[in-house]
Order: structure tokens, then sequence, then C-alpha cells
């Protein structure tokens, strides 16, 4: 708590007031400032293509040559694209998939056994090992022809399975990755709520452990998750507390459409150009899942109202709860 003191000035002219506030609170604003600089940077400006163009300036040596693969991945790009164009001449119909509304499902697995699905993904469970570059190259190509499915493939690959791929373990990432990169499954990454999307920071969504301790309990609201409708796995993002503390991180959780109760109301949301995104609102009273990345998921729920919704179950049947483990 802040507190404010008033002073006379010394020649008498006025009151002069200060305001000090306990070391506590002063530290943690200095971790925040901290943790923003990290974020957002405050060092000197630097120059980009971009800047220089609002100055009226063409940087052309900021952006050329254009960036070139390496020599030992080239190839093997090459002979990608060449598989992509290949299937996309043959099975993909642009525009018969934004009437339909639909990706069908010989699509997604053709591009699965292409392993657009999960292009940098490690071979070790099946993905290609391509570098960043490289699946850009992919996804140009892939957009060029139909943006509404390359949507499907970033959000499933770049979001979705990306968790798995930065901190899952060894084991988490065998028992879940092979089914993601080969198409057998499909991931979503449901971060957007009311008063969070671009500011990812303001996520509401909590999750707070169970009196008994090996449970979390989720609670909140997600919407417009892009893929939501259809993805088997789903990586929530939540506000844990933090032992000791009156402050809260964000974690990630794990969930599942086969947790009963788990029902998608409204599984298409048509907007200009990607009309076949599935997206849907998830609102949850409580659901308990595990943190992490993790499979062992019980949770009852049903659905709400409103809609592309997903709801927790009535407070008598609030039996969702998932064996906590830290990432």
């Amino acid at each position: 708590m802040k507190t404010r003191t008033f002073t006379r000035a010394e020649d008498g002219t006025g009151i002069m007031s200060t305001t000090t506030e306990p070391a506590e609170c002063s530290q943690r604003r200095e971790q925040h400032l901290r943790q923003a600089e990290e974020l957002l940077f405050s060092g000197p400006p630097s120059i980009s293509f971009a800047k220089e163009l609002f100055h009226g300036r063409f940087a052309a040596e900021l952006i050329l040559p254009y960036p070139r693969l390496e020599p030992n991945e080239s190839s093997r790009v090459e002979t990608a694209l060449g598989e992509l164009r290949d299937f996309c001449d043959a099975h993909l119909d642009a525009a018969e998939i934004d009437r339909q509304s639909d990706i069908p499902r010989n699509v997604i697995d053709g591009l699965g056994r292409l392993g657009i699905l999960g292009m940098t993904a490690p071979e070790s469970v099946g993905g290609r090992g391509f570098s960043q570059l490289a699946y850009c190259r992919i996804l140009e190509e892939l957009g060029s022809r139909c943006s509404a499915t390359s949507i499907f493939v970033n959000a499933h690959h770049s979001i979705g399975i990306r968790a798995l791929l930065l901190f899952g373990t060894d084991d988490q990432r065998q028992r879940w990755l092979p089914d993601l990169v080969s198409g057998r499954r499909l991931a979503a990454f449901a971060l957007t709520e009311t008063q969070a999307g671009s500011d990812a920071a303001n996520v509401q969504t909590m999750a707070t452990p169970s009196p008994d301790g090996p449970y979390y309990n989720l609670t909140g609201e997600k919407r417009y998750i892009t893929n939501g409708a259809i993805a088997d796995v789903l990586t929530v993002m939540a506000r844990t507390p933090l032992p000791g503390l009156s402050d809260t991180a964000v974690s990630a959780f794990l969930v599942t459409p086969d947790m009963p109760g788990f029902r998608v109301v409204e599984p298409r949301w048509k907007n200009w150009g990607f009309a076949v995104r599935p997206r849907l609102n998830w609102h949850s009273k409580t659901c308990a899942c595990q943190p992490g990345i993790s499979s062992d998921h019980r949770a009852r729920a049903s659905a709400s109202r409103s809609p592309y919704s997903i709801s927790a179950a009535p407070p008598s049947e609030r039996v969702a709860r998932v064996p906590r483990r830290p990432v």
C-alpha cells in the first residue's frame, strides 16, 4: 500500500506531498519492469526494413540477398516442395474447401504423410527435422494454393505442438508427437480470451491446486481457438499461483476432447478467406487438468449455450481431476 505524506514548503508558499511505498511493493514493481524490458527490449533503437520505409527509405541491404537455406538442407526442401506441389495439384481444391467450409480428411491425411504437419519436429518422433526457414518455404507454397489450409497447418504446427517441442519431456514427446506430426491427431493452442489475445500477459483463466494436492482446477473462458473444434489435443494457457507469493505465473495445460462431457457446440465460424477455420469458445467453471504436457485426463464437462463453446459441468458434477506434475 502506498503512503502519501504532506509537508509545508520551506518558503511557506504551499503544501508539498511525497509518496512512499513498502519495500516489497517497490521490489515487485522493479521485477515487473525488468521482465517487461526483457520482453520489449529497452536498448538502443535498431533499424529495420519496415521502420526505414516509414522514413521514406528503401533499405534493400536489410533484406537482400533473400535468406538462403543451408546446402545440406536445400535439396531436401526442394524435394519436399515438389511433393507438395504434386499433391496440391491432385487433391487440393481451394474453392471447394471454401464452399464446403471444411478441409477434407483425405487432404489432412495426405499432408500428414508428406510430413507437412511436423516439418520442424525431430526425425526421432517422425518429423522432418527442417529449420524454420525451410518450414516457411513450405508454407509459402501451401499458402499460395489455399490460405485456409495453410492457416490450419500453421495453427497445428507452429503453436499447437510447439509447447511439446520446446518444453515437453522426452517421454511426453515420444508419447504425443508421433501421432501429431503424422496427422493422426490434431492440435490447437488455447490462449485467446475476452480480455487476452494479443495481450497474452492478461490471461485470466485460473488454475488452482486442489485441496488434496495432486490436481489443478482450471477455471475461465477461451474463445476463437483456431482448430479447436477438430483438435485432439489443446494446449490451454492459465494462471497458476506461485507458492508463498501473491503473484501468479502462466502455465500450460493439456486438455483433450475425450474428457467426459467435452462437446463443441458450434464447429465453424465463417470469415472471408479463412472460412474453414474450426474455431470455438471454451467456457470452464471448473475443469481440472494436469499442467505441462501429459495425458492422464479425467474430467466431467457439459456444453454451455454460448456459440462455439465448451463449458464445465454444473457444481454437482464437478469431478474433473487430473494428476498434477510440474513441467
